[in-house]
């Protein structure tokens, strides 16, 4: 089978993308994660699935790594949440709080950069931002 000319080098791939995208979904699509994971590992190349929240959530191999962290929030209480990958053993990761609600600190980061109340107020009511 001939190369593509399309994706001969890095800028032709991005001139390319959709076209890129849709030939590697027509094949990859034909399998299961797992199998595509399976064969790219042995081949030598770094990969892994992309995982929703829930398959995130309920990974044995991070679970095992103690990679999810309870932050607290000062309203919903311990919030379960994705760990740092980096350990590092002079500075350690420190997660003081979960993130907040929507709008929960947009009032406090927009005063910050010299937004006046009456411009909070009227980007809230145009609807750019909301103010929890």
């Amino acid at each position: 089978m001939a190369a593509d000319e399309r994706f001969a080098d890095n800028e032709r791939r991005l001139e390319n993308r959709a076209a890129l995208i849709d030939a590697i979904e027509a094949v990859t699509t034909t399998q299961p994660s797992a199998y595509w994971t399976e064969r790219l590992s042995a081949a030598g190349l770094p990969c892994g699935p992309i995982l929703t929240f829930d398959r995130v959530f309920n990974d044995p191999h991070l679970a095992q790594r103690a990679f999810f962290t309870d932050a607290p929030h000062r309203t919903l209480g311990p919030v379960r949440q994705l760990g740092s990958p980096m350990r590092l053993s002079e500075t350690p990761v420190r997660i003081e709080r979960a993130g907040p609600l929507l709008g929960g600190d947009s009032a406090e980061v927009l005063r910050e950069v010299g937004v006046g109340d009456a411009e909070l107020e009227r980007l809230a009511r145009d609807g750019v931002t909301v103010l929890a």
